[in-house]
């Protein structure tokens, strides 16, 4: 039981990261996530919000 609810927590949490990451890269003026990852030196491959 605990491990299943640890799991929803994480998966709930990184949803909710990745939400965020994305507002502000849209309030930043980046329409496309590949340009504000080759911007910030962030992988493409494991940056897709």
């Amino acid at each position: 039981m605990y491990l299943v609810s640890y799991h929803r927590k994480t998966k709930l949490l990184k949803k909710a990261i990745g939400e965020r990451i994305r507002e502000l890269r849209v309030k930043a003026d980046y329409t496309s996530y590949e340009t504000f990852a080759i911007d910030n030196d962030l992988p493409r491959k494991n940056y897709c919000v």
